[in-house]
């Protein structure tokens, strides 16, 4: 699934706010606290079974896939008072098929799309469900080999679920509310052989905990017992070690800075042994929240990045989980930043300020940092606007980087830079399987819709409606994304886009993901 990444600009007091919370954070000392784990092996509800992949399906979806997983409604039942009776459906590569998988209603959450996650190996898409958008989440697996949904576990239980009465009343601090965000930030991550799926439940304590589901054993395990919400997971990439961010305001509301310790448990970043030998916080403090992980730089070091309210990215490091070290890139908001993840390089984009409270001046400029480097480097000048897109190209091996005066450039892994034909305006970016084909989602500079044509050449406009998600199609010959018409595929060498299942509304942040293949 593919989100376009929107920034707001920055507001001169929220610029002011987050240059006192970045002067203030580096005196912490507090003590880390350590809690327990507490392994608690439990049978899941139901075991996913593996079947034989079908011969043919009754729905009209090609034997054993790929399938198009998208959520959606019936026009008939659609509600724009109500978005809580969105259900997965599939469709062909060709766009035929068009099939329910099941009625379960997807958790949408309060912020961004229903998560679908598939699995390395592709066997598993992991989902979230929900009765009415508020009760009895539960995580199910949908089988690749007969496209059956199951149930693993609830997330939630009567005492962690928001009270009826109040689910009119929304309150930002109220906790049953914070479970519910959590939940849905907090999203299912697969461990790199797909047999361990780390989630975070609510259903045993009165705050999300991090578990492991098992899809040989059926076993869920409650990993550690923490006092605040999960915000994040990420693998290591040995699989012997779960690294789980923790908040308090989940990244929307700055949390009590005048707190102690003794006042508040203090949110943190946690370093889990995944066979419950222990665990230790990296770091942690009232300043830790909005954590997001861009991924490992080596196999000890990851790198990470704070999303401050009301303001955007900022404070980008990278952690050694052996020693606890804390590099500091930068300090300053950032621009855009990304990872790639085969040699990781990290690039990332800042606009330069002043820090008043400790005098220090940030330099605008693009920074390249290599695995292991002391320090990064600056590669060039930039910028005259805070949103700057930079984006990791996997299928080009480089990053694209829109730079001042509205040019675009190809960063390579090493440092080297090149011109890349792109839209002025374009904000995200999707590139076919085999790097030949682009599409660029226009935003910025008050231009919206999606251009689509050869990599490194002028593209075609397809649509000026706002493209919110989308992805190409295994055989690189189709791109399918979503607007307010609807699913459409525009197909090559035109890119005439054609709408697909018409009776259907598609979730504006639906997942857009590849599921099945010849070989499931």
């Amino acid at each position: 699934m593919y989100k376009p990444l929107l920034r707001a600009s920055l507001r001169v007091s929220s610029f002011l706010i987050t240059l006192m919370l970045l002067a203030c954070r580096n005196q912490l000392t507090a003590t880390p606290t350590m809690f327990p784990i507490a392994p608690s092996p439990t049978p899941s509800p139901q075991q996913p079974d593996t079947p034989s992949p079908t011969e043919q399906l009754e729905s009209g979806l090609a034997p054993n896939g790929p399938w198009l997983v998208f959520a959606a409604r019936p026009e008939s039942e659609a509600d724009p008072n109500d978005e809580t009776n969105f259900t997965l459906w599939a469709a062909n590569p060709d766009g035929t098929g068009v099939t329910q998988l099941s009625d379960e209603k997807l958790f949408l959450g309060f912020e961004g799309p229903p998560r679908s996650i598939v699995s390395p190996d592709g066997r598993w898409l992991a989902t979230i469900t929900s009765s009415d958008g508020y009760h009895d989440l539960t995580l199910q697996l949908l089988s690749a080999t007969d496209l059956t949904l199951q149930p693993i576990t609830p997330l939630t239980s009567p005492e962690t679920e928001v009270p009826k009465d109040r689910i009119s009343a929304y309150e930002n601090n109220d906790p049953s509310f914070t479970i519910l965000r959590a939940l849905g930030v907090g999203v299912p991550v697969w461990s790199p052989d797909s047999r361990l799926l780390a989630f975070a439940s609510a259903h045993e304590s009165d705050s999300t905990d991090p578990y492991l589901y098992d899809v040989e054993t059926g076993i869920s395990e409650h990993l550690a017992t923490q006092p605040q919400q999960v915000d994040g997971m990420l693998w290591s990439p040995d699989q012997k070690i779960l690294i789980v961010a923790e908040t308090e305001g989940l990244g929307y509301s700055v949390p009590d800075l005048t707190a102690t310790p003794e006042e508040e448990a203090q949110p943190g970043v946690w370093a889990v042994n995944v066979d419950g030998s222990g665990e230790r916080y990296l770091y942690e403090g009232p300043y830790v929240y909005g954590e997001i992980f861009l991924g490992w730089t080596q196999p000890d070091t990851f790198a990470v990045y704070r999303s401050i309210p009301n303001s955007g990215p900022a404070n980008i490091r990278i952690v050694n989980i052996q020693t606890g070290a804390v590099q500091v890139l930068t300090a300053n908001d950032l621009s855009g930043m990304d990872l790639d993840p085969a040699s990781g390089t990290v690039l990332y984009s800042e606009p330069g300020g002043h820090d008043f409270i400790n005098n220090v001046d940030f330099e605008a400029g693009i920074y390249l940092l290599k695995p292991g480097a002391s320090k990064p480097e600056r590669i060039a000048s930039n910028t005259d606007d805070f949103s700057i897109p930079l984006r990791w190209i996997p299928e080009r091996n480089v990053f694209a980087v829109k730079v001042s005066g509205g040019n675009t450039v190809a960063i390579t892994p090493d440092g080297k830079m090149s011109p890349l034909n792109a839209p002025n305006s374009w904000e995200d970016v999707q590139v076919s399987h085999d790097g030949e084909s682009v599409a660029w989602f226009r935003y910025l500079d008050g231009i919206i819709g999606l251009s689509i044509g050869e990599f490194n050449h002028q593209t075609t406009v397809v649509t000026t409606k706002y493209a919110r998600v989308g992805t190409w199609s295994p055989d690189n010959t189709a791109f399918y994304f979503v607007t307010d018409d609807g699913l459409l595929r525009a197909t090559a060498p035109t890119f005439e886009p054609a709408r697909i299942a018409p009776d259907l509304q598609v979730y504006r942040w639906s997942p857009m993901v590849w599921f099945g293949g010849a070989d499931q």
